[in-house]
């Protein structure tokens, strides 16, 4: 239930490869899954959910 929720952000990326060596090496993030729709990231507790799209289309706004 919502005892103890987990939060999965999500963000998208036109370039999974470069995407990728960033959150990973960069900013040091665990990788914990990837396949040809996303890949996903492990950090303080919280899951990041790269998107691959073909075109990004930023929204004006925050979202979670």
């Amino acid at each position: 239930m919502l005892l103890n929720p987990q939060i999965t952000s999500f963000l998208s990326a036109t370039k999974p490869e470069q995407s990728k060596q960033f959150y990973k090496d960069v900013l040091g993030l665990d990788l914990i899954s990837e396949d040809r729709y996303a890949t996903e990231f492990k950090g303080g507790g919280t899951t990041l959910r790269i998107t691959i799209v073909q075109e990004l289309d930023p929204h004006p706004f925050t979202v979670l």
